[in-house]
């Protein structure tokens, strides 16, 4: 089931309250706006008309500690069927980014939900499609291919994607292969903590190995940004 929304403050929020309600089957939700779109820790998602906007319940067979697998699929994915509808094929950065021509197209971003012992992953992504007006380091469709298909039938076509059950070890392959973070100097971030080194390898699991000055870390959770 795919509800469409004109605007709304987050999917994320408003896929995560559905759930919380009682929601159990399948879900996702598109919005031509959000008011309050969300990225990873306190960062916002710009989300004027013109982009595409949607969360997709998810049911993972993975346990909750590999939620960033889930993320690994997303980016996969998405990155396939904007293939498929536009032609172009965008770049992976580690972990939740769609970038082309060094500029962000789309951002992932994956929440975990408990409820009565069951976890569910709610997928929100948003990909610039129509819109004219972008912060600096972005980029959009329409400014790739000419006459882009609506926003709206790129987010249906995301949601059918990852509807469909999760085929991590396809999704590996093919993120692993369009990712352009491997051999780049780059800081980590997580839990208030910025580490600096280079982006050495990517294990089975999707995790990214940095090599620092310290010696190798592994990366799991978290944002790497290329220095």
């Amino acid at each position: 089931m795919i509800i469409e929304l004109d605007s709304v403050g987050s999917t994320n929020t408003w896929l995560m309250q559905k759930v919380r309600a009682g929601h159990k089957g399948p879900l996702a939700v598109i919005a031509k706006t959000q008011s309050a779109g969300r990225g990873r820790g306190s960062h916002t998602f710009y989300s004027p008309p013109g982009g595409a906007y949607l969360s997709v319940l998810v049911q993972p067979t993975t346990p909750p500690e590999r939620m960033y697998t889930i993320t690994i699929s997303a980016a996969a994915k998405t990155a396939q069927c904007i293939s498929q509808l536009y032609g172009i094929t965008p770049d992976i950065k580690w972990t939740n980014d769609l970038m082309y021509g060094g500029k962000k197209l789309c951002g992932i971003l994956v929440q975990g939900l408990n409820m009565d012992g069951r976890w569910y992953a709610v997928v929100g992504i948003g990909v610039n499609v129509l819109n004219d007006k972008l912060p600096g380091g972005a980029v959009s469709l329409s400014q790739l291919v000419n006459n882009p298909a609506p926003p709206k039938t790129l987010a249906a076509l995301i949601a059918e994607s990852l509807q469909k059950p999760l085929d991590f070890a396809d999704d590996f392959e093919y993120y692993k292969a369009h990712l352009i973070t491997l051999g780049k100097k780059v800081r980590y971030l997580y839990n208030g903590e910025a580490i600096e080194g280079i982006a050495a390898d990517l294990l089975d699991d999707g995790a990214l190995v940095i090599q620092t000055k310290a010696g190798p870390i592994t990366a799991r959770f978290g944002e790497v940004e290329r220095i």
